[in-house]
């Protein structure tokens, strides 16, 4: 924008009782001016000679601060100058202490940045006041605020040109969050005025003022608008996770679709103890040109018992084979605490990647002692779908948003852990 670089020539002054020149960068806009090498505070008359007020701020250094009035500071395209920085206390409890740094250019006006354990906040007067939804809502640029805080404060310490004595004023705030965005309510003796606000990362000052990161205040717990630096919100990793389930499911039921799932063999055999351990072979079945599933099921006849099957798929045109085993066994019985029982009459497994081929099944039933075995039955089923790996990466593809969840309510919940209107409920902690 146009003028944004607009010099200021500031009145050069000096104080009347450390004799150290300064600048008034607002002209006759402001009307008390504290000193920040002596601490004097002063009213400024209208013909601009300075009066000591008769309340001298006592200097206090708490830390280093590199922010001086006089120095330049440009946010967007706008170069503001500092022209003031005070320290204010909750006067309910004096330990809660902020900064606040009046900034000035002479076509966009005044700004404040605002800053509490390390985190900061930019900050404009509005006109626009919010319509209030209840005793702890307002709307605010069609976006809903809830209350955070509200509290009077009270001027500490004070460097720079002011328009009004803040050393005696009791100001009361009501602090209203929609985080990145803050909006407050400042109201003094005569006048209430709404501040619009938005939080800033530390690095983001630093290069507004031209200084290292090092130099400012190390960020401490989550500020009242401080927003997650992670390179994803939770609300696009649930979309992105959405539109994943989708195409996973789309893809699950093309593949069911495609799937022949057909039996092959269907074997119901009855062996006598004498040819138990003896070879059954299945008819011959032929396999299609691909690469599929075959999955065995096994039921055997057992009562407190065991049996077993050993099952080998033999290729009938290159004779390689592939094993394995099923087996059933089931026991029951009564005890003091009444009946119980253990064990399944059937079993399941699945052979995977069977190429293309003629095949048959040879088959070797064994048992344990009396209590059936001597029935069982096999079938096997060709190109079935697999829903264990369907909801395996179902369960992967939820796990990142609820892991991103439970981060953001453990964020959100820390955010509000030094307000008296947390919607989190003290149970929950418990």
């Amino acid at each position: 924008m146009a003028g944004t670089d607009l010099p200021i020539q500031p009145l050069m002054q000096e104080c009347s009782e450390c004799k150290t020149s300064f600048k008034r960068y607002t002209h006759n806009q402001s009307r008390f001016f504290g000193c920040s090498v002596c601490g004097c505070w002063f009213h400024i008359k209208p013909d601009g000679t300075l009066t000591r007020d008769r309340k001298v701020m006592k200097k206090t250094i708490i830390r280093k601060d590199p922010f001086q009035p006089g120095r330049p500071i440009t946010f967007g395209e706008v170069k503001y100058i500092m022209i003031s920085r005070a320290e204010k206390a909750d006067k309910s409890a004096m330990q809660y202490k902020w900064r606040e740094y009046g900034l000035f250019h002479p076509l966009h006006g005044y700004a404040w940045l605002s800053e509490y354990d390390g985190h900061w906040v930019l900050l404009k007067e509005t006109i626009i006041s919010p319509k209030k939804n209840s005793s702890t809502e307002v709307v605010f640029d069609a976006k809903p605020f809830h209350l955070f805080q509200k509290y009077k404060s009270a001027t500490t310490s004070a460097a720079g040109e002011f328009h009004s004595n803040v050393l005696n004023e009791s100001v009361s705030y009501f602090e209203y969050i929609a985080p990145p965005f803050l909006l407050s309510c400042e109201s003094g003796k005569s006048y209430t005025k709404w501040f619009y606000g938005e939080s800033l990362f530390p690095e983001d000052v630093a290069k507004a003022a031209g200084i290292n990161k090092s130099e400012l205040p190390s960020p401490s717990g989550v500020g009242a608008v401080q927003v997650s630096k992670s390179n994803f919100s939770h609300r696009s990793l649930v979309i992105l996770s959405a539109i994943a389930i989708g195409l996973l499911i789309a893809i699950h039921l093309g593949t069911i679709a495609n799937m022949e799932e057909r039996e092959v063999v269907a074997m119901n055999e009855t062996i006598s103890d004498s040819l138990m351990g003896t070879t059954l072979a299945s008819p011959s079945f032929v396999l299609p040109d691909k690469n599929a599933n075959l999955e065995f099921s096994y039921y055997s006849n057992v009562s407190n018992n065991w049996a077993e099957a050993e099952i080998l798929l033999v290729n009938d045109n290159t004779n390689e084979m592939r094993g394995l085993s099923l087996g059933a066994e089931y026991y029951s019985g009564y005890d003091d605490e009444g009946s119980w029982s253990e064990g399944d009459l059937n079993t399941n497994k699945l052979l995977s990647s069977v190429g293309p081929g003629t095949y048959h099944l040879n088959v070797k039933q064994t048992k344990g002692g009396n209590g059936g075995g001597n029935n069982f039955s096999l079938n096997v089923r060709y190109d079935v779908p697999i829903d264990s790996n369907f909801y395996i990466m179902l369960l992967i593809m939820t796990l990142f948003p609820a892991i991103s969840w439970l981060r953001q309510r453990q964020f959100e919940k820390s955010r509000w852990m030094n307000s008296d209107y947390s919607p989190f409920n003290t149970w929950e902690d418990e």
